[in-house]
């Protein structure tokens, strides 16, 4: 069972990566961010892991601004104390209908 799960992450890394990098696919950016978050990606430090992680959800943003993957960095950032990037982040979830009061916790 562990090689079957080991290799579907696998699978998805790939199909992931291209959708991200070739396809410039937000959610695509989002879940390749979240594996490399969620320490699913081998070959790779854990802080290296994390900040790459971080990187492909903040294209994944930038491309098509959804609550799921701004509001995670907006978590992010509020967490290492970045406001003004934390601020940016929960703005750009909160534009896309979604409002949870995000940005009223400031």
């Amino acid at each position: 069972m562990k090689k079957r799960r080991k290799e579907g992450l696998q699978k998805a890394f790939e199909l992931y990566t291209k959708s991200c990098d070739i396809g410039n696919d937000a959610l695509g950016c989002r879940n390749l961010g979240f594996l490399y978050i969620n320490k699913h990606v081998s070959g790779i430090n854990e802080k290296q892991a994390f900040w790459e992680g971080i990187g492909r959800v903040e294209k994944s943003c930038d491309i098509t601004p959804d609550f799921t993957a701004c509001s995670f960095l907006g978590d992010v950032y509020l967490r290492i104390n970045e406001k003004n990037d934390a601020m940016k982040y929960y703005q750009r979830g909160c534009t896309t209908g979604a409002t949870d009061n995000v940005v009223q916790s400031f």
